[in-house]
């Protein structure tokens, strides 16, 4: 029987459009100061975790959470289109209660097949819809905060927020 598998998730840092409920989609909008920082605060939490590869949403405030949460580790960092954003079209830029009123979100994710300790650094919509499948609860992570999602038997995952050490 094969050891269960695990893998690291971190939302973004925040940009303009979060602190606004925009919605961003596939529109590659920057991090701001706070969402920079935030990614800068995430490292310490994963200094210690011993990751192997780290895959990425293709946009900026994606990669550049990654780039700055793993500064501690010398790992592969790959880019990967499936780990963008849901596009919402012509809703991008909108204001999300707007969208979510015209629209039904039902996110799906697929995950890669890797054997080592994996961190996906993607989007909240990517999130949620990791918890729908795995946890069949619809949750909402927070910006550049690492979590732990952790396969405990064939049917069963847990999901951890690192969390600072006080």
């Amino acid at each position: 029987m094969p050891l269960p598998r695990s893998f690291y998730f971190i939302r973004h840092g925040q940009t303009d459009w979060n602190v606004a409920a925009r919605l961003q989609g596939h529109t590659d909008v920057p991090l701001n100061k706070t969402g920079e920082q935030q990614a800068e605060d995430a490292a310490p939490l994963l200094k210690n975790i011993p990751l192997d590869i780290a895959v990425t949403s293709d946009l900026c405030r994606a990669e550049l959470t990654a780039q700055k949460s793993l500064i501690d580790h010398n790992i592969p960092l790959h880019k990967h289109t499936g780990l963008r954003e849901r596009g919402f079209g012509d809703w991008e830029g909108q204001l999300s209660a707007e969208a979510k009123r015209s629209a039904g979100l039902n996110p799906q994710a697929r995950l890669l097949d890797h054997t080592g300790e994996i961190i996906f650094v993607a989007h909240g919509y990517v999130f949620v819809a990791l918890t729908l499948v795995l946890i069949q609860k619809d949750h909402m992570c927070e910006n550049a905060i690492p979590y732990h999602f952790k396969k405990i038997s064939p049917n069963n995952w847990e999901i951890t927020k690192l969390e600072p050490s006080t």
